[in-house]
Parts: structure tokens; sequence; C-alpha cells
């Protein structure tokens, strides 16, 4: 285990983790800031991702994340629409995993559709949910420690034991192991 990446993953989860935090005490125009952020971040790195680094690009991406949460949070959306959708995003999440396999998806040709599915409508989703059921954002934050749990418990588990690799070519050192 390399302790310097460790000593960054630790600060980084305080920090991250202090932030969350706050802003869930804070109130819910907090949590939406964060959720922003995030959705920002999540966009940001798809497109890097994708090798879609052109700042007029990601410009373009930001400006769709912001209007597609702006709407899902002012507009009001009836249940069954979100519910669609999220069977549409559980769906595109199946497909995304077959890709890993066996890569069929021209990233190049569609990604402004398949960002807007990756990391805009989770997000966006989320800030309607926050919207209308205020109660959810507790839940919010126990999904978000449960990710940050899973995250570090397989980081430890994949530098312990970790010996087969998972996918190198989308990350070089993540192994089954880990998983």
């Amino acid at each position: 285990m390399d302790k310097k990446v460790l000593k960054t993953r630790v600060i980084t989860g305080l920090i991250f983790g202090f932030f969350v935090i706050g802003s869930f005490l804070f109130g819910i125009v907090t949590t939406l800031f964060l959720l922003v952020t995030i959705g920002f971040g999540c966009t940001k790195e798809y497109l890097q991702i994708t090798k879609k680094s052109n700042q007029i690009i990601i410009g373009i991406g930001s400006v769709l994340f912001l209007m597609v949460a702006a709407g899902f949070y002012f507009v009001k959306l009836d249940d069954t629409f979100i519910y669609r959708l999220l069977v549409c995003n559980a769906f595109l999440f199946l497909i995304s995993l077959i890709h890993l396999w066996k890569p069929f998806i021209n990233h190049n040709r569609y990604y402004s559709v398949i960002c807007l599915f990756y990391t805009i409508l989770p997000v966006s989703i989320a800030m309607r949910e926050l919207n209308v059921h205020r109660e959810y954002s507790m839940i919010l934050l126990g999904v978000l420690f449960l990710i940050w749990a899973s995250d570090s418990g397989a980081y430890f588990a994949g530098s312990w034991w970790g010996k087969h690799k998972l996918f190198e070519r989308i990350s070089p050192k993540k192994t089954w192991e880990g998983l």
C-alpha cells in the first residue's frame, strides 16, 4: 500500500466528509449546492474520460447540467415520469456493464446523450426528490456514506489482497479482490 496515496485519500475524505455533513446540517440550499458541485464534477470527469476535454464541450455539458437540474428542481414533474427515467437510467447502467466486457457504445458519437444519463439525470433526480421530500436528505447522506465506505473498503482490500486485475484499460490498479 502506497503511504502517499493513503495520506491523500484520508485528507481528501476528511475534507469531503466535512463539506458533505456541513451542507446537510445547514439546510436544503447548501445540500442542493453540494449536489450541483458533485454533478459538475461528474460531468467534467466523464467528458475528460471520453477524451472530450475541450473547454467548450465541458462548458456546454455544464450548462446542460444546470438546465436539467434547474428543470427538475423548479418544474413540478409527475412521479410516474421520474420513475420511468429511473428505469431508463437503470437500463443504461446495465448496458454500461455489458460494455465493459464487450465494447459497443460509440462514446465519441453519443457522449452528450450518455453524459445526460450517466451524470446529469441521477443528480437532478436527487435534487428534485430533496425539494419535494425534504426528509430524504438523511437518506441521501446515508447513501453518500455507504459509497464512501465501500470505496474505502475496496481500496484497502485491493491494496492488501489484490492480485487479479479487474479492467486494466479503465482503471489499471483495480482488482477483483477490491471489488
